[in-house]
């Protein structure tokens, strides 16, 4: 009597906070908020992969993407939408790696999704970027993007992992 994967999230899970967001998956599987199943009744919770992405632009709104596949390649997703706590400021990136052709215009900031404060304001002007990039000589690169707020709190900093070639 296969039924395909499930997934369940039950109305009592964990309230995330924006220090918080990189450990989504670990947040989710230590607190079985979050259910799967093979499609014959067996647990395959273990198996779950989340992806969030932050949905409004004052970045108080996350969503939450549940994905697991059982063993026959059957999947089944779920989405969560959360007000998210914010403690301090918060700074997303569009993406964590980038391909660049040699000889290519980088520009940095536009690998920015959203740098706001607490309250939710834009203070992407304040983003700045640590590290080398020459997009005339192929290697791989890294750049680091740190945000502070006018009061000094920091956000988690960020990491943008370029592959010119």
């Amino acid at each position: 009597k296969y039924k395909g994967p499930s997934i369940k999230i039950s109305d009592d899970y964990p309230s995330i906070d924006d220090t918080e967001l990189d450990s989504i998956t670990k947040i989710f599987k230590n607190s079985d908020a979050v259910t799967a199943s093979d499609g014959y009744g067996n647990s395959i919770t273990s198996s779950i992969e989340t992806k969030y992405t932050i949905t409004n632009s004052s970045a108080t709104e996350v969503t939450i993407g549940f994905l697991v596949t059982n063993m026959f390649g059957d999947s089944a997703s779920e989405v969560l939408k959360m007000e998210l706590d914010r403690t301090g400021p918060l700074l997303v990136l569009t993406t964590d790696t980038e391909h660049v052709d040699l000889g290519a215009n980088f520009e940095p900031v536009n690998y920015i999704a959203s740098a706001t404060d607490a309250d939710g304001n834009d203070i992407s002007t304040l983003v700045v970027t640590e590290g080398d990039l020459d997009t005339s000589t192929p290697g791989t690169y890294a750049l680091t993007y740190k945000l502070t707020d006018a009061d000094g709190n920091e956000a988690t900093s960020r990491s943008l992992k370029i592959t010119v070639d």
